[in-house]
């Protein structure tokens, strides 16, 4: 019996390439405003959010 691949190629015509970045979309557009007092959980989760982001 034949294993399914872990990952199925892509459809033909997609590009995984990043798009490009410039002023009007950074690379990170989820922040918090300065004025909000950051806890360290909160602080972990945004940057476990970054980091999934990163990865897709």
């Amino acid at each position: 019996m034949a294993v399914p691949p872990r990952n199925p190629p892509e459809p033909p015509g997609s590009d995984r390439a990043d798009p490009p970045q410039d002023a009007a979309h950074p690379q990170f557009g989820i922040g918090l405003p300065e004025q909000l007092a950051g806890s360290g959980a909160l602080d972990r989760l945004v940057e476990t959010a970054r980091g999934y982001a990163a990865q897709a």
